[in-house]
């Protein structure tokens, strides 16, 4: 009982140690942040004098002017429009999906492509995991 308190004070007091925080730790270099806030500061007003608000050039930085591989132009889908339940079909249980999805006419085009993104991720995903496992047993020495 007495060593296992010893080594409950040891490890509480090793756990202090590690957890000392400095000043230091919270420092940042006031004219290096002052640099970076003036070129921001010049992106946006020369964003801002071409008529494009922040959104729109974030949006079209982060996703491309059209989706690729769709077909489908920026404005007319983005990843707002996903429906997830239609998504989880397509991830999870995409053969009951494809009849509970897919082929309904009382589905949304944003369902439907939703299904078909979640169908993809899963197979993209079960690629890389069978691939691994795949690898796995051929590197396994007896």
């Amino acid at each position: 009982m007495k060593n296992l308190l010893t080594l409950a004070f040891v490890c509480c007091f090793g756990m202090n140690a590690v957890a000392s925080v400095s000043a230091d730790d919270f420092s940042y270099d006031a004219v290096a942040f002052g640099t970076e806030m003036t070129t921001l500061s010049q992106l946006e007003q020369e964003v801002s004098m071409n008529g494009f608000s922040l959104e729109e050039v974030e949006t079209s930085a982060k996703w491309g002017t059209q989706l690729a591989g769709l077909g489908l132009n920026q404005a007319s889908w983005s990843l707002d429009d996903m429906e997830w339940g239609s998504f989880a079909w397509g991830f999870c249980c995409w053969p009951v999906g494809f009849f509970v999805v897919a082929i309904n006419s009382d589905k949304s085009k944003d369902e439907k492509l939703s299904f078909w993104i979640g169908t993809g991720v899963s197979v993209v995903l079960s690629a890389i995991s069978g691939g691994a496992y795949s690898t796995s047993l051929t590197t396994a020495t007896p």
